[in-house]
Order: structure tokens, then C-alpha cells, then sequence
């Protein structure tokens, strides 16, 4: 499995709030919807590539939606503040599920659609100091 250009934005803004951040842990998640191997193994391996400790990163390999994403992580986020990374155009459903998990999150959005110069989704840069945990989903 290879990671596509959404992934990578979303690797990519994950790992540089995770730098910024030296107590932080990188979460994962995705399964392998019939692949050999899921979407979480396939995004640690690249942020180990790019240089990330293993033991910064958490992979969900079983989650198979937002939804079970959410819960799965639900008690690793419990009391931390969460850097949420997904797409724009995926933003506000996360947000509910994340929510109703009982975590307290930024929003990070990424992959933003721009058509004919108006701007579908903003991508704000997270502040960068504030973080104890962040989650890029699959």
C-alpha cells in the first residue's frame, strides 16, 4: 500500500506539530480494508522513514471508521490536548465523533480544495506550543 497525496498532507502537518512538540505522541489509524497491510502500519512506517522514534508513534490498525477511531483512542487522549489533523472537507464530522469520545481537540485541517480561487476548506496551522497528543486519520 502506498500513501496518496491526502495522506501525505496529513503525515506531513502530523509530523510538524509532533516536532514541535517533544513530549507529544503521533496517532495513527486505518485498517486494511483488504490490503496486506493496513493504512495505520503503512503511515508509521513513513514517519519512521522520516525519522520519527517508534515509540512516538501509535498505530489503530483495527479502526475502520472515524467513529471507531475515536473511541479506540479515547482513553490515550483522556485529559490531553489533541491536535485533530484530517481533511477540511472532513473536519466537522470528526469533530462530533471526537466529541462524543470525550476529547478535547484543535482542529488542524488539511488537503484544502481550492476551485476557481474560492477557497472550499481553510488550512489554519495549528499552534505548534500546545499539544500532548495529535491524531492524522486515514
Amino acid at each position: 500500500m502506498e500513501l496518496g497525496s491526502s495522506a501525505l498532507f496529513r503525515l506531513e502537518e502530523g509530523l510538524r506539530i509532533l516536532n514541535a512538540n517533544p513530549n507529544a505522541k503521533l496517532f495513527v489509524s486505518g485498517y486494511s480494508g483488504g490490503m496486506t497491510e493496513s493504512h495505520a502500519d503503512v503511515m508509521r512506517k513513513a514517519a519512521i522513514e522520516l525519522g520519527t522514534k517508534p515509540n512516538r508513534i501509535k498505530a489503530f490498525p483495527l479502526a475502520k471508521d472515524t467513529q471507531e477511531e475515536a473511541k479506540s483512542m479515547a482513553s490515550y487522549l483522556k485529559g490531553k490536548r489533541v491536535a485533530l489533523v484530517t481533511e477540511a472537507s472532513h473536519l466537522k464530522r470528526a469533530t462530533i465523533f471526537f466529541k462524543q469520545a470525550g476529547n478535547r481537540h484543535y482542529a488542524s485541517p488539511r488537503h484544502v480544495l481550492r476551485i476557481r480561487k474560492k477557497v472550499i476548506g481553510k488550512s489554519t496551522p495549528m499552534p505548534a506550543t500546545k499539544v500532548n497528543a495529535l491524531f492524522t486519520n486515514g
